[in-house]
């Protein structure tokens, strides 16, 4: 191989290293203080205390799903990252041009019982699992054309098209899913309960004590 070459593949490792370290470094802080909580079934969870619960994911039945921006899935909640190239030379560097997610209320399911979840206080820590970018010579897809466009970021410059990396993650149905927050039980009049005449109990996830509720697909955090 000729040597001329090495110092350019190092480089090129180097600033993808770098971007992957940036893009995890707010889901591993965030994953982090999920993985200080005891871990509870769903029908164990005490009231008013800091755990962590999972199960697999499902839509409320009254509410239709999202539909996550750049790859157009039906999903609970998701999460888009948006990076921009600026500068030239030395100074070329990353920006962030858009941080942006939505979420619902969405149910946890487990062999123990289930959970209604309260997606206006999520905070994601997601697997983004969609990817991609653009250059100069290679433009944007629609999804993410009208996304950008919708929030009056242009995708070229003044000739060329801008160099854009970005990234996405979404809380899919059938997805196991773990929740940090704090629980309230509810009687459901829909399930039964462990007597005859015991009216069906549901438990609602909302803030911890910290003011948050942190939600991820990460596997690792499930035990």
């Amino acid at each position: 191989m000729d040597p001329i070459v090495l110092p350019a593949i190092g480089l090129g490792a180097f600033a993808v290293i770098a971007g992957a370290r940036w893009f995890l470094a707010r889901e591993q802080r965030l994953k982090r203080r999920i993985k200080t909580l005891p871990i509870s079934s769903i029908a164990d969870t005490p009231e008013q205390q800091d755990v962590r619960v999972t199960g697999r994911l499902a839509y409320r039945g009254d509410r239709a799903p999202l539909e996550a921006p750049l790859s157009g899935r039906p999903c609970a909640a998701w999460r888009v990252v948006v990076r921009e190239r600026r500068g030239s030379g030395k100074n070329k560097r990353w920006i962030t041009i858009l941080e942006e997610s939505d979420s619902r209320d969405f149910v946890l399911e487990d062999e123990s019982g289930r959970a209604i979840v309260d997606g206006t206080l999520v905070e994601l820590a997601v697997d983004f699992d969609r990817k991609g970018g653009t250059s100069f010579f290679s433009g944007p897809s629609p999804y993410l054309e009208e996304f950008l466009h919708e929030r009056g970021i242009a995708t070229k410059g003044v000739v060329f098209g801008k160099t854009l990396d970005y990234r996405e993650g979404a809380l899919e149905a059938g997805e196991q899913v773990t929740v940090a927050g704090s629980g309230v039980w509810e009687n459901d009049p829909t399930q039964r309960g462990k007597g005859y005449r015991d009216v069906g109990k549901l438990l609602r996830v909302s803030a911890m004590s910290d003011g948050n509720l942190l939600a991820t697909d990460d596997p690792k955090l499930a035990r």
